[in-house]
């Protein structure tokens, strides 16, 4: 038997959220942006494409990270929420990160050349 998609964000996803959020403010990485990633409708069969491609995305943003905190300029691993939504099955990606202020600017420049990389045009 098929059910319907949820429309709403259940009690406990919700908690999860807000714990995590509300964490990320305690360690002194508050969450400070959001990039908003549209991947479309998927073909019949192709599902799972948007998940792996966010997982490309957010692996090479990683990597990015990696590279600073070696140079000492960020502290700690990457801070951030990922929420999914596919209202109609056209997904996208909420991805809340905590980025300072000094690199803002940076992050932003090598999202737009990750996302160019694994979604093309």
């Amino acid at each position: 038997m098929l059910t319907a998609p949820s429309r709403h964000i259940r009690a406990r996803q919700t908690r999860e959220l807000l714990r995590a959020a509300r964490h990320s403010w305690r360690v002194g990485r508050p969450i400070n942006w959001q990039v908003v990633i549209d991947f479309g409708w998927p073909d019949q069969g192709e599902e799972f494409r948007p998940s792996r491609q966010f997982r490309d995305i957010r692996r090479r943003f990683c990597s990015w990270w990696d590279y600073k905190r070696k140079q000492g300029l960020v502290d700690g691993s990457i801070c951030d929420l990922v929420i999914w939504e596919a209202p109609g099955g056209k997904h996208h990606v909420n991805w809340l990160l905590s980025i300072p202020e000094h690199m803002q600017a940076e992050a932003q420049a090598i999202v737009e050349k990750r996302m160019k990389k694994v979604l093309g045009d």
